[in-house]
């Protein structure tokens, strides 16, 4: 067993203790540990509850010496044997049976535990425990109609009386009515958790059967089961989502408001008040899972977000601007009702968003100082190259995408030499990789890309740090491309590692999640492979 397994074992384990500790009595404490684990579906804690029962009755049996207590004992340990999928829980209860009938000879002059379960015939026939299990059930009913007594813990005290017994008539009988009773408190109180006891219930007394009219009983009372906790299920999803579009109603004063606003700010060229007041409007209109005609308000603050994010990148000349703007044009058309003009609305404004850019690119030359100048430095060479640089990547041209990467690792090469290790050149060279991957060109991107960790690991040194892990990341997936699986993983795995190092091991972060999901989609392949060669080779 893994540590994870043992781990959580014992935290069980440690459960069940507190819960034998409380204020019921031992064997009240027992049958509801062993109910709960039974609609949890715990196989390991529903064999250590009969484990423990059974050595409850045993040190009984030895302080009184009633060899009804070591029949109890007996019954006990032989269902959780019959239920034990781990060798040592297996081998310790047979170590418990083997003492069990040791003391027994000693105290009770030679006697030795009944094993019921080992005679099939010891209840009587079919048809007579049919009748003596259906007189007992009833009597059952009646005792909880006159009884202040919880049914579920009625049920469960001759549940553990029909183990103790070893009888399994009454003990598949205890567990469909277990069953039945959950189902009907779910479709009472339209609860959803009660429809998933009742199916484990169902499920227990499958296994414990095996004549073919009541497996298919079972089965049936499953599939219904199911069948309503589905459709409860999904009652309960609606009434949630109408009580949120209720609670969130949209108020189209406010709505219309903030659009007036926002164009009276944009025609001012006051970006950030337009900005807020669009995004306000859109947050007045969202809700989740929208209908066509909520979608339709979304439409006109996303295209005048994207307005202003394309003036503000005319202004700045930043190309992230401008894919803001693009995403949120493509956003807007997606909500639009009549989706004819889908394509061609999406072609015009792309377009334009390209005009703008190479409006930018002339009118930004990078030489237009000199050459010591601050500005050539920090403006030119790492905003307007590389932004556009990713403007055009975003956009889908990646030759247009590899020149000004090119021109931005130049230019960081003028700046701070060609021999120089420097985070802003192994950025660029990492950009190269991802241009030249983007264009099919493997061997082009993976020798960027190695200059791209050779440099970093030179500025950062072999600390945890983003560029490292992000250079080992791109290696992974270039590899991967190429077919070197074996090298993929081993960059996946360091990238991981850093990255994990840098954030935390147990922490939620979108690197992380992404390495993961890479390592997942290798793993599924190479699983496949593997698989593929057994066949070919049985």
């Amino acid at each position: 067993m893994s540590d994870i397994n043992m781990t959580s074992l014992a935290d069980k384990l440690q459960d069940l203790e507190l819960c034998l500790k409380g204020q019921h009595s031992k064997a009240h404490s027992y049958g509801r540990a062993l109910r709960e684990a039974i609609l949890c579906m715990d196989i390991s804690i529903e064999v250590e509850v009969l484990k423990s029962l059974g050595d409850w009755h045993l040190q009984k049996g030895k302080r009184t010496k009633d060899s009804t207590e070591f029949d109890k004992a007996a019954a006990l340990y032989a269902a959780a044997l019959l239920r034990c999928t781990d060798l040592d829980m297996g081998q310790t209860l047979e170590h418990r049976v083997g003492y069990m009938e040791k003391l027994s000879r000693q105290l009770l002059q030679g006697y030795t535990p009944l094993f019921r379960w080992l005679s099939p015939d010891y209840w009587g026939t079919t048809d007579s425990n049919v009748l003596r299990v259906a007189e007992t059930c009833e009597k059952l009913d009646r005792s909880n109609k006159e009884s202040q007594h919880s049914v579920e813990e009625t049920y469960t005290e001759t549940l553990v009386t029909a183990i103790e017994n070893s009888d399994m008539f009454l003990e598949v009988k205890i567990l469909k009515s277990l069953g039945d009773f959950y189902l009907e408190q779910g479709k009472k109180a339209y609860d959803v958790s009660q429809f998933s006891k009742s199916t484990a219930m169902y499920r227990k007394a499958l296994t414990r059967r095996e004549d073919p009219e009541t497996k298919q009983t079972l089965h049936h009372r499953i599939s219904y089961a199911e069948k309503i906790r589905a459709r409860e299920a999904v009652r309960k999803q609606l009434a949630t989502k109408k009580q949120m579009q209720i609670g969130r109603r949209p108020s189209m004063r406010q709505y219309k408001d903030h659009l007036k606003k926002g164009e009276s700010s944009l025609t001012r060229s006051d970006l950030d008040s337009s900005e807020q007041h669009f995004a306000a409007a859109l947050k007045a209109v969202h809700i989740p899972d929208p209908t066509a005609q909520q979608y339709q308000r979304e439409v006109e603050p996303l295209r005048k977000l994207g307005d202003v994010y394309s003036k503000r990148g005319q202004q700045t000349g930043d190309g992230g601007d401008f894919v803001k703007a693009a995403a949120l044009y493509n956003a807007a058309i997606a909500s639009q009702e009549n989706t004819q003009n889908h394509k061609k609305q999406l072609k015009v404004m792309r377009d334009q968003i390209k005009l703008d850019i190479e409006t930018i690119d002339q009118q930004l030359d990078p030489y237009a100082h000199d050459e010591d100048d601050p500005c050539v430095k920090e403006i030119e060479a790492k905003r307007v190259l590389s932004n556009l640089g990713v403007a055009w990547s975003n956009l889908g041209e990646h030759m247009r995408e590899l020149s000004y990467y090119e021109q931005a690792l130049q230019m960081h090469r003028s700046i701070y030499g060609p021999q120089t290790a420097h985070p802003d050149i192994a950025n660029s060279l990492n950009s190269l990789g991802a241009a030249w991957y983007s264009l099919g060109k493997y061997r082009k991107a993976v020798s960027y890309n190695e200059q791209a960790l050779e440099m970093s690991r030179s500025v950062h040194g072999h600390t945890a740090h983003p560029h490292i892990a992000t250079a080992l990341n791109s290696l992974g997936t270039v590899w991967s491309r190429l077919g070197e699986h074996g090298r993929a993983v081993s960059y996946y795995e360091q990238s991981l590692l850093m990255f994990r190092g840098i954030y935390g091991q147990t922490a939620a972060h979108p690197d992380i999640a992404t390495l993961l999901g890479n390592l997942g989609k290798l793993c599924v392949y190479l699983g496949e492979q593997l698989a593929t060669l057994t066949r070919h080779y049985r």
